[in-house]
Formats: structure tokens, sequence, C-alpha cells
């Protein structure tokens, strides 16, 4: 408690200091910005008023070069001249003076006398009504220069006049003598006051009426007045000063502006119509610099603070971790010493020669020494004699190294008794670096070693049998086949499974069962040779590794020697029932076994076994109670097969497949009656292959379902093609055994063929082998039937080549018959292929079946088949399978040149 209050009050008086030099930080550079800001404004007041001085002085010359014009007319007036030649006089003035837009005369009744521009003679020629008339007449003073209000001139430009009277021969009012100022003359002037953007000057008469302005893009507010209640003009008026500076809204700019402003009271010149200057400039650009001074000032003044605060919180950090540590270090050396005291794990602290110095409590209760016996003695009394000299080397050279060690030690109890311990080793050092002792900590581990060991007998040992299980016979194996390949000896892998022993758990009780694993396991290994393995696989499988032989045949006895094992009658308990069941004195077991050879099967341990397993299967199917050897070659076969399906399914995928057509034909008639789709296989490496070439390998096999699919599908979108060449011709393809018998081969059907709707159903015929109806040939005539009802018809191909062609004639709804090739292709030299040609094409009569020949080779062939009845055909003699974009020339060419009706 008391350490937090110092810590508080000291962080408050920090704090406190640094609020006190922030506020005077803040105070002198307030002082230091206000006397810019003071020095800002006066020099932009004296730049404005030295503005409004320049333009009055400018103001001053031109009205004196003005008055003395005004005075030389008025002296080429009393001395009488012609008006032609005061005409003349003023227009040669008016061209010397480009102040002056015009000059004129009037008489005492306003009436032109003369002007320097007699083209606007008739326009001027009374301007009695004019302020500049009447106020000189009004109050008529010799050399008083009297300067009107603004007024719009005929060109529409605002304009002054400066006039003066002129006097008759006795002194009275005889006329005024005037010059109108051309306000663009002193645009100029105006401008160049301008010393910054958005400042306006302009020039305004004694009433407020501004005459002149710049900028030009502030023209409009010519005309004008900044007059007003309590405008800065009328304070200016009430002040009766000279010149006066404002800040504040302005009027004619609507915005907020510091202006000067200037009274101009010239010699001669009428103190009732004065002339006034106003400069201005927009505050914000007044002040501009000292914003920005504001902005730079005060973000370095504030980044210094933050950088100040900053500082002074790491500092108070620094202090709070400080005080927490000095907490900590008193702590932890309270914490350290009830450790120490009553920690569960032992620990011994040495000096550098290994004597022990200081122990804990359960020091004692592990290792039997009291404290004030184990004080002083040397380390080494809790040897055991475990280990070696070279484990204690190692031990010192990882701490002398690394500063630790961490392991398991057998160490010897006080009573003489071994235990295991895990212990870590650290040495302690000082600050430079220097061991000045080492600290052990160790906890007894004999109950998890043993607890341990007793896991890795449950990881790999039967439960049942205490046999090596599937893991270690894994690895067991694997040692046993490198041992073979380094000594270039051979082993035997033999998988054995008990045939009945399923009926015995049902019949006889699983105790029963259980019995009879443990005699065969105990009967097995009585007929093993020393270096044998015997292991169980699990269930009632057991698997044999036999090593020492030379020869395959050798092993042959060994297997038998197995098989009589099991076959040993096994006593069982008497007197137990089952159910209904008595339980038998004795069993009779018999063993299925398959066989696999290392090296003859140089495969890894896992396949080696899997091997055997496969072989032992084959017992399994050969009758049991018998045993088989693993054939290489046969299942070299199956994994060739299965890499030919993938390879299949890839090419499918990809697109390798083409439908090439053979022509059929009336051979009477000489028409083509339609094409037989025939698929071939453009391999990428083995080029154009025929059907015989792959279509074996894939049958009977789920992908021969999607491939029939292809076929049809490209054969629609073929007969789609030749339709709008021209060519209408029907075409057959031939359907697999397997797609005909799948459920929903017609359904399967109806989409391929809604999705060619310019496809009429009937163009399209299905060939099926007769020996794909073997099976169940109620359901493939069923399937037949929901496809022709699609509008599909049916042939069967190779037509007496089956087992029972007239069952097959009678309930398979078939439009048309096949005669197989081999029948056609002999019938000329041999009477028994002829014999069935003429039965198949009567029987096709006699059911009202049409019938095609295929195998037609010659013109022979197709002679002996016109005779006998057999007007359809499809062979070589006619063409040989061609690419769809080949058959509609070869059409016409036919037609041209068909051999049977020349």
């Amino acid at each position: 408690m008391k350490t937090v209050t110092r810590t508080f009050t000291y962080i408050q008086q920090q704090w406190l200091v640094f609020v006190l030099v922030t506020l005077v930080v803040i105070g002198a550079l307030s002082g230091i910005l206000y006397d810019r800001r003071l020095t800002i404004t006066l020099i932009e007041q004296q730049r404005l008023l030295s503005a409004t001085l320049v333009v009055e002085s400018s103001l001053e010359r031109n009205l004196k070069s003005i008055s003395q014009a005004l005075r030389n007319v008025e002296s080429q007036i009393s001395k009488g001249v012609s008006e032609k030649e005061l005409n003349n006089h003023l227009s040669f003035v008016d061209e010397a003076m480009p102040m002056v837009q015009l000059l004129l005369a009037v008489d005492a009744n306003g009436r032109l006398r003369a002007t320097s521009q007699t083209d606007l003679y008739s326009s001027l020629i009374n301007i009695s009504e004019q302020d500049y008339f009447r106020s000189v007449k009004e109050r008529p003073s010799a050399d008083i220069l009297f300067i009107s209000p603004p007024f719009k001139t005929t060109t529409g430009a605002y304009s002054v006049a400066v006039s003066r009277m002129l006097s008759g021969s006795n002194g009275k009012f005889a006329g005024v003598v005037a010059a109108l100022m051309d306000p663009t003359y002193f645009h100029s002037l105006l401008n160049s006051v301008l010393y910054a953007p958005n400042m306006v000057a302009e020039v305004h008469h004694g009433n407020g009426t501004v005459f002149l302005l710049a900028p030009l893009e502030k023209s409009a507010l010519i005309g004008q007045t900044i007059a007003g209640p309590n405008s800065y003009f009328s304070q200016a008026a009430k002040s009766a000063q000279i010149e006066n500076v404002y800040s504040g809204p302005m009027p004619l700019t609507s915005d907020v502006r510091m202006l000067a402003l200037r009274e101009a009271r010239f010699t001669n010149l009428h103190p009732n119509y004065p002339l006034g200057v106003m400069v201005s400039r927009p505050l914000n650009d007044v002040y501009a610099p000292w914003w920005r001074d504001v902005g730079a000032v005060g973000g370095a003044t504030l980044g210094v603070l933050l950088m100040m605060a900053f500082a002074l919180m790491s500092h108070q950090a620094n202090y709070r971790h400080f005080l927490a540590n000095e907490e900590l270090s008193k702590s932890r050396l309270q914490r350290a010493a009830s450790v120490f005291s009553n920690a569960s794990e032992g620990i011994l602290i040495t000096d550098l020669t290994g004597c022990l110095i200081d122990v804990n409590d359960a020091f004692t209760v592990i290792t039997g020494y009291s404290r004030d016996e184990a004080l002083g003695k040397k380390n080494c009394v809790l040897k055991s004699g475990h280990h070696d000299s070279a484990f204690y080397a190692a031990m010192w050279r990882d701490i002398t190294t690394h500063g630790h060690w961490s392991g398991e030690v057998w160490n010897q109890h006080k009573n003489g008794q071994v235990y295991a311990h895990a212990m870590n080793i650290n040495a302690v050092l000082d600050e430079a670096g220097v061991t000045q002792h080492y600290v052990a900590l160790f906890s007894d581990i004999s109950a998890s070693k043993l607890h341990q060991s007793e896991l890795e007998y449950i990881a790999h040992y039967d439960a049942l049998t205490g046999l090596p299980n599937r893991l270690l016979l894994r690895q067991e194996l694997r040692l046993a086949i490198d041992n073979c390949r380094q000594n270039q000896q051979m082993l035997a892998v033999l998988y054995l499974d008990l045939d009945n022993l399923k009926t015995i758990n049902d019949t006889y009780g699983y105790e029963n069962g259980d019995a009879v694993l443990l005699a065969v396991s105990a009967n097995l290994k009585s007929v093993l040779r020393e270096g044998d393995i015997l292991a169980r696989a699990g269930g009632d499988e057991f698997v044999a590794v036999l090593m020492g032989q030379t020869q395959t045949d050798d092993y042959f006895s060994s297997i038998q020697g197995l098989l009589a094992a099991v076959a040993l009658p096994i006593k069982l308990a008497t007197g137990m029932a089952v159910g209904a069941v008595q339980t038998p004195s004795a069993l009779h077991m018999s063993a299925s076994i398959g066989v696999s050879f290392f090296p003859q099967d140089d495969v890894d341990a896992d396949t080696l076994a899997r091997h055997a397993y496969q072989a032992m299967s084959m017992a399994k199917q050969a009758g049991k109670n018998c045993y088989r050897l693993f054939d290489v070659a046969i299942d070299a076969s199956i994994q060739n097969k299965q890499v030919a399906l993938q390879q299949f399914s890839a090419a499918l995928t990809a697109n390798e497949f083409v439908l090439y057509y053979q022509p059929k034909v009336n051979m009477r008639t000489g028409k083509v009656i339609g094409a037989e789709a025939l698929i071939r296989w453009m391999h990428p490496e083995k080029g154009l292959l025929p059907p015989a070439a792959f279509l074996p390998e894939i049958e009977g096999q789920p992908v021969s379902i999607a491939l029939g699919e292809w076929v049809i599908d490209t054969a629609l979108t073929q007969i789609t093609a030749w339709h709008s060449q021209g060519l209408v011709l029907p075409v057959s393809v031939n359907i697999a055994g397997l797609q005909l018998e799948q459920a929903d081969f017609p359904e399967r059907l109806g989409v391929l063929l809604a999705a060619h709707p310019e496809v009429t159903p009937y163009s399209l015929r299905l060939e099926i082998l007769e020996t794909s109806a073997l099976d169940d040939i109620t359901k493939v005539s069923a399937t037949m039937r929901a496809c022709q009802a699609l509008g599909v018809t049916f042939a069967l191909d190779d037509f007496g080549t089956g087992y029972s062609s007239l069952t097959y004639l009678k309930h398979l709804p078939a439009e048309m018959l096949k005669i197989d090739q081999s029948f056609v292709r002999n019938m000329t030299e041999q009477a028994g292929d002829l014999a069935i040609v003429q039965g198949v094409i009567s029987l096709a009569n006699v059911f009202q079946r049409d019938v095609i020949a295929e195998g037609v080779e010659t013109k022979s062939h197709g002679d002996l088949l016109l005779s006998i009845g057999c007007d359809l055909a499809q062979g070589y003699g006619i063409a040989r399978p061609m690419p769809a974009e080949a058959m509609q020339t070869w059409v016409k060419s036919w037609q041209e040149k068909a051999i049977w009706t020349a």
C-alpha cells in the first residue's frame, strides 16, 4: 500500500510540472503570435494607405492638367475666336489629354457653343439639366473646379465631368467649360496599386457613387454607392480625417476585408464635390501568413508537448515497472522458497565439484536419504550402474556446452532398489556468466515406465492369444524382407483363415469360439520352426511368416503341417450348453491358406501380405481346407486391365473415339438401305484402333454404358448432318448387354432422342447380340418393347451363334435378323454353313422378320444369297467401313455401278 501511495504522489507531481510548463509555453507562444498579427495588421494598413495615396496623387496631377486645359479654353473664348476655331482648339486639346473623353463649352443658357467631338453636337445641344452645368451655375465662382456625380454617357459607360465657370466681360456667369473624364484611362492606374490577388481599388464621388474600379472583372459594381447610414464611407465622412482604415464586411464584394479610405481634397476643387479613393484586400489573404505561422508553431509545439508527454509517460511506466519488479523480486523469493520446500519433484543443488549443498523434502522421499545424510556427499551416491561412462560424459558435455540437460536416468534408492526418473539439470550462472552451481529437478517415473510397457504390449500383441497383432506383424515382416533381400534368401507369407469359426460362435457361443482360437494358435506354434513368425491378423485370421528354405517346394510340407495342426481335435469343457445345444467334447476345424513368396513376388510387406490374402480367397472359392499360391502373372493381368480401363475413360473424356459407317444395300434393287455405325479409337500413340483391340477390355464394365450412350448420341448427330446434305440414311448401332440390362435404359434412350428432335426415331436401329438375352429373356423383352414404343427398331446380331436361337426368335420382338459373317463367308465351300444360312432365312420368313447377311466379300456371295432369298447384305464386297464425310460420295458411286443389278 505504501508503494502504491508513493507511486501515485510522484506521478501527480510530474504531471503538475508538465501542465505548468505547457501553460507557460502556450502563453509565450500566444504573445509572440499576437505581436506577429499586430505587425501584419500595421504593415498591411500602411500598404493599403500607400496605395490610396498613389491613386490620389495621380488623380491630382490629372485634375491639374484638366484645370489648365479648361482655363486655356476659357482664354480662347475670351479672345472671341470663331466657333470653328474653337471646335478645332477643343479637338486639339482633347487629343493631347488621354484622360479626357470629351471637351465642350456652353453658354449661360446651357446651349452648346463648341465641342471636341462635333459628331455629338446634336445630342449635346442643350445641357442645362446636367449636374455639371447646374452645379457651376448655382454656385458661380471663378477658377473653382466642380466634379459632377458619376453618370452614364451615351456609350453606356460611367464618367464624371470636371467643369468651371466662363466669366463674361462683367465678371458674371456666362457659361461653362467642361471635360468628361475617360474611366478606361485610369484602369491601369488602379491595377498598378493592386499588389496581391483578390484586391479591389476604386474611386468614388463625394456622394459615395463608384465610377472607377479595378480589376475589370468587378466592373459591374461601377455606378453603385458605398454610402449608407453605418457604412465605412459615412464613418470616414464623420471623422473629418483625410485617411481612414477599417476591417469588416464590404458591401461591394460581399466579403470581409481590410480597406483604406482617402478623401482627395485638391487645390481649386470645390469642397462640396470631393473625390474619394478606397483600396481593400480580403482579411483571409491578409492574415494567411499569420495562420501559417500559427499552424507551424502550433504543430511544432504540439509535437514537442506530445514528445514530452510520451517521455514522461515512458519514465513513469519505467518507474512503475521498477517498483513492480522490486515487489516481484520479493514475491519470487518467497515463492521460490515455498516451491523448493513443497514441490512434489525432487530438487538437489550441487557445487561445481558435484557435492550436494541443498535438497528438498521430496528428494528424501524419492531417494530414501535424509537431508543430513545427503548434504556434503557426492551426487554419485545415487548411481545405479545402469548407465556407462559414455552416458555421463555426454550428459556433462551438454551441460557444459548448452547449460542444461534433460532425459531419463536410472538411479538407486537407499534400500538398493533401482528406479527410473525424468531429470532436468541446469547450470546457474552469475552476472558475469560464470557457473556457480547446478540445480537438478527430477521425478520418479517407474510407474509410468511400467504403464508404457503395458501399453506397448497391448498395441503390438493380441489380447486373447498373446500372438503379435497386425501392427507388429507389419514391422517384423518388413525387417524379415530387408534381411532376405540383403542375404539373398526367400520367405513365404501364409494367410490362414479358419473355415467355420463363425458357425461355432453362433452355435456354441463366443466363449467356446475363444477357446478354439487359443487351441488353434497353440497347435500352429507347435509346428513352426524357431525364427518363424505367427501373428493373429484379427477375427479368425492368422498370418505365418516362414523363413530358412531355399526352394518354394521346401515350404509345401510346412504348409501341409499347418493344415494338419488346424485339423487336430480341440477339446472343450463338457457339460456346457448354449440354449438348447449341448457343447461337444471335441471340435474339428479346417482352414484355407493363401501363400505368397518373396523374392518371386518382389513387393513391399503390405502388398506381399495382401497377395497372400488374395490367394486365401481363391482357396475359399476352391472349396476350403486347402491352400492356393498367389499367381504374379494373373495379378499383373488384373493390374493391366485396370490401367486399360483408366486409359479408356480418359480417352472418352478427351473425345478420342470416332464412328465409321459400313453401308447396307438391297442387292436386288441396288438401293442403299442404311449403314452400321462401327466405333474406332484414334489413339494418340497407336493410331486408329479397331473395336476388337479395346472393346473386350471394357465388356461388362460400367464405362461401356457411357460409351454406348456416346455412340447413340454421335450417330443421331450424324443422321441430322446427313439430312441437311440431302442424304436420308437410317443408322444401326450395337448395344452392349450391360447397357441393355439397365433399368433406366428406355428413359436414357428417350432423353437422347429428345436431344435430336429433327431425327425420326425409326431412323435408329439397335443391334443386340442374341447372347445378351441369355440371363433374363423376359426382362430384355420388356426393355425392347419400351424402346420400340419410342419408335426405334431392333436387330438380332450374329444370329445362329447362340444356344437358344429359336427361343429368342419367339420371345424377342426384333424386326430383323443378321446372319453371322462366319456362316456367310464359308457358305460357298461348306455345305453345313450354307445349310445354316438357308435355315436362318427360312426362320425369318416363317416369323415374318427381315433378314440381312453380313460378311459378303465377293460377287459370288451375293449371287448365292439372292438365289436363296436373301436380298439385304453388307460386307467388304460392298464397302469397307468409312468416315462419315465419305458416305455421300460413296452412295452416288454405288448407285451408278451396283454389281448385282448391272
